[in-house]
């Protein structure tokens, strides 16, 4: 079973403490003690990622305890297979890029060798050992590098949204017959874009009041004014997730921005 969530804070500096406020948004002790999970965040001027097994003496909001960050995606796999390794845990790195999906056991099992067979990146297409994450991932890759859109520093968000819509079309094509049951996470600095393909994806805000902060504290009052969105393939917590029906862009400003594929 794969788990993916997304977090978006207007405040890095505030992030533990949301994080503590909503540990239940982190919370993969469900999943067992089999498999692996990964946190991705944009930090010290690079993309940087933090795996650890499940079961294992580390938790994800423990690690996010000392981050300070405004996108965070956590992803965990409680059935990874036999030859998965730690570092093949997914979010995955790629320039500037981190990347995350769940329902990669939809894909079929030719999937990875139709990527090789058709992506532009040729590192990729001769890599032995590939796995269907690394293929999905590529994909979209695939479609940002036609688009001029790999390195996003100085790209409007409307060339984004275009090459992932094509990266999406793209999939398609790949699957072939399999029915896509796939949700995917992509996370640029300071942009997160969440794409759900088959697979449900659920949105949440929160800000003011719903931190649950009522004591006047100067973390509290700090905390009224911060903004937050989960998006995840998994509801917890409250009622107030909705289903994201299109793909949809998250900035720093924590406003939740839909476009069509």
């Amino acid at each position: 079973m794969q788990r993916l969530t997304g977090v978006v804070v207007s405040d890095a500096t505030l992030l533990a403490s949301f994080v503590g406020l909503h540990a239940d948004l982190m919370d993969v002790s469900d999943l067992g003690r089999r498999g692996t999970w990964g946190l991705g965040f944009h930090g010290n001027g690079e993309m940087l990622i933090k795996r650890a097994p499940l079961g294992g003496m580390a938790r994800p909001a423990e690690v996010l305890a000392t981050v300070r960050a405004r996108h965070v995606v956590l992803s965990a796999d409680g059935d990874p297979g036999p030859r998965r390794t730690l570092v093949e845990a997914q979010p995955l790195r790629y320039r500037d890029w981190l990347f995350a999906a769940s329902g990669t056991s939809t894909l079929g099992d030719d999937f990875v060798a139709r990527v090789q067979e058709t992506t532009t990146s040729t590192s990729f297409a001769a890599k032995r050992g590939a796995t269907p994450e690394e293929a999905l991932m590529m994909v979209f890759i695939d479609a940002l590098y036609r688009g001029h859109a790999r390195d996003t520093r100085k790209l409007p968000v409307a060339t984004l949204r275009e090459a992932i819509a094509e990266g999406s079309a793209r999939l398609r094509e790949l699957a072939g017959a399999e029915r896509l049951s796939l949700a995917v996470l992509l996370h640029a600095h300071e942009q997160l874009f969440a794409v759900p393909l088959g697979r449900p994806l659920f949105v949440n805000s929160f800000s003011g009041a719903s931190h649950g902060r009522t004591e006047r504290t100067a973390e509290a009052r700090r905390l009224a004014h911060l903004r937050a969105v989960a998006v995840s393939d998994h509801m917890v917590g409250n009622d107030r997730w909705t289903n994201l029906e299109t793909p949809a862009h998250v900035g720093i400003d924590c406003e939740v921005s839909s476009f069509p594929i």
